[in-house]
């Protein structure tokens, strides 16, 4: 191990001179232990131009881009034992196990929230074209986790773009079979074209089919998701009409074919077409899931527990509809339902349905409303949060907090991730997906008579996305926050986004939209 590190200190103060204008530097001092590291320490040049660190056998790459940094840090790098982090049975490291740690100079305690994605490059060991792809192991869920990735097969790297500013990583190969049969259909967007369904390539992929039968091959992109594996084990990718006419007939339905890797990128950059380039997100954390599979697709600091402001209410709303009530039960509202931020404006002893104080609740974010809502159940507020943050717990959530029904206390907290995870069970409801994505709900006061329009202030629903569940949130302490659940006619396809901690308004919306256009792109 000593003498491992010191070929990589070696090897980084080589690059210290080719980076020497970037203003690159390290302590010169270790140990022969596994806590081994090598240190380098970045100046507020070397963040304005960007740089590459490798280690001296270039077998780990993390190639950070200008402003990615927002101060001065520190990036640690050390290799571990699986020991350390064990591997289950059955999968298969292609690669050495590292560390590595992004950490503030001025307080290397406090996490550290990179504005940009960065890159990481690991080299692999082995000849053959199976599927790679670069896992971090995530420490709340104790498991591997994928990061989207591509392989250049000719150099044997494995590339992932991340916002993840410590992880352990390593170079997972998947077994997959490239032997099978193929079937074909047509993709909708791509008439014509030469493109393929597959359950193991990324989208943007470039394979080989060959027909085993008679030698043919024909070259297609992957740009679906499929086939169904339970439904056709046997059939390992499909392919369009054009492309299997190429083939064979199409009246054989189904041929045997073996599937290449062709023309493979180097380090994710193709030779052929652009690679699809993740958006820069500036707010401080987001989450970019499948909403059917609940598959990442991408993700910005996802595990930094941040206050989440009224993004609380579909929680809210959730556990409220536990109850059952009947829509039309009557509520009196009360002077203790008084909150400060977004209100209904009603006096104590007014009358409502409690389908009343739901829409208002959530289409127009009235915090007494919300309250009211919440006393409609017959429980106290604190029993009432008792129950959201079980609730939050049966979904499988572990840093998420609730303090308050209505978001406005800053102890109301979650993570992107987990977020994501809760409004993807919650949106399940017909309810809270009308309630958020109606453009006004309108109703009387019942002993009053005084009529109410309560206006859906929420951007989402002025888009060109067609939305099935929307939300969103301020607080002083939570900044922006958004989160949306869309919906693709032509593909069928469904995501999920969450952002928190944007700066402004227009920030939030501008990042959701760019999560949601870049899913489909990839999707």
């Amino acid at each position: 191990m000593a003498s491992r590190f010191r070929k990589y200190l070696i090897g980084l103060s080589v690059l210290l001179t080719i980076f020497g204008s970037c203003g690159l530097y390290y302590p010169v001092s270790h140990a022969a232990t596994i806590t081994d590291e090598v240190f380098l320490r970045f100046s507020s040049e070397a963040i304005v131009r960007g740089y590459t660190a490798r280690t001296s056998d270039d077998n780990f790459l993390v190639g950070v881009w200008p402003g990615v940094l927002q101060v001065p840090a520190t990036l640690r790098i050390r290799e571990f034992s699986s020991t350390v982090r064990p591997v289950p049975s059955g999968e298969n490291v292609v690669s050495n196990f590292y560390q590595f740690n992004f950490l503030r100079i001025d307080n290397p305690k406090d996490p550290l929230i990179l504005a940009k994605p960065y890159t990481l490059a690991i080299r692999y060991t082995g000849d053959n074209t199976k599927r790679k792809v670069i896992k971090y192991y995530n420490d709340i869920l104790k498991a591997w986790v994928p990061l989207p990735s591509t392989t250049d097969f000719t150099n044997k790297y494995v590339r992932a773009i991340t916002h993840l500013p410590f992880s352990p990583v390593a170079v997972f190969e998947e077994n997959v079979m490239q032997e099978g049969r193929s079937s074909y259909y047509e993709h909708p967007n791509y008439r014509g074209e030469m493109v393929a369904a597959s359950r193991e390539y990324s989208f943007g992929t470039q394979l080989r089919i060959e027909n085993l039968e008679t030698g043919a091959s024909v070259v297609v992109t992957v740009r679906d998701y499929g086939p169904d594996g339970q439904r056709y084990p046997e059939r390992i990718v499909d392919i369009s009409r054009s492309a299997f006419m190429a083939l064979a007939p199409l009246s054989r339905g189904t041929i045997p074919v073996r599937v290449t890797p062709y023309r493979p990128v180097v380090l994710g950059v193709s030779t052929q077409q652009p690679q699809v380039i993740p958006p820069v997100i500036s707010s401080k954390a987001a989450m970019l899931i499948d909403a059917k599979t609940g598959r990442m697709l991408y993700e910005k600091n996802p595990d930094v527990v941040l206050p989440i402001a009224s993004l609380t209410k579909l929680v809210t709303a959730s556990v409220f509809l536990q109850f059952s009530l009947p829509w039309d039960r009557i509520v009196t509202y009360q002077s203790e339902d008084n909150a400060i931020g977004s209100r209904l404006q009603v006096s104590a002893g007014e009358t409502m349905t409690v389908k009343d104080a739901f829409y208002t609740s959530l289409t127009g974010s009235a915090n007494n409303a919300t309250n009211t809502l919440v006393r409609s159940t017959g429980l106290s507020r604190n029993d009432f949060v008792s129950r959201m943050n079980a609730r939050a717990k049966s979904w499988g959530t572990t840093f998420t907090s609730f303090d308050d029904v209505t978001g406005l206390s800053e102890h109301d907290v979650s993570t992107a991730r987990e977020y994501a995870m809760m409004a993807r069970q919650a949106l399940k409801s017909f309810d809270l997906l009308t309630a958020t994505t109606i453009p006004a709900y309108t109703f009387t006061t019942l002993n009053t008579k005084i009529p109410h329009t309560i206006t859906n202030r929420n951007k989402m629903i002025d888009t060109s996305w067609y939305v099935t569940g929307t939300k969103t949130g301020y607080t002083d302490e939570a900044l922006y926050t958004l989160v949306a659940r869309v919906y693709d006619r032509p593909t069928g396809r469904e995501v999920l986004a969450v952002i928190l901690g944007s700066q402004d308004d227009a920030t939030r919306y501008r990042e959701m939209n760019a999560l949601i256009d870049h899913a489909y792109k990839i999707l």
